[in-house]
């Protein structure tokens, strides 16, 4: 953990992170746990475990009540995506099977 954080800190954070009732998705190869305010946190670029937390991410934030038109701004991101790649313009290769595992203390 970061030499900044207090003890209290490091304690909440991983209260957070070993909390059962809570789900933690992240990409195991780059340590991308999702969306920050930290500009130089972002996914890696092609790797399609960082995007997917980044999306599944995007999607459980968003309210109830807005999640049709992101659901329609996400369909047009992936209509210019197909286009992209048609063109050969688009480098991302699509994780063709989820894993998913689970850990027991």
């Amino acid at each position: 953990m970061s030499a900044g954080r207090t003890d209290a800190d490091k304690r909440a954070l991983l209260d957070e992170v070993m909390d059962p009732q809570k789900v933690q998705l992240y990409c195991a190869k780059h340590f991308y746990f999702g969306p920050s305010a930290k500009a130089e946190v972002k996914p890696a670029k092609g790797c399609s475990r960082c995007w997917f937390v980044f999306y599944f991410h995007d999607i459980a934030t968003t309210p109830p009540d807005q999640r049709a038109a992101r659901m329609a701004e996400l369909d047009e991101v992936l209509h210019k995506v197909v286009e992209l790649a048609d063109k050969g313009k688009w480098d991302f290769e699509p994780y063709r099977h989820a894993k998913i595992e689970m850990e027991s203390n």
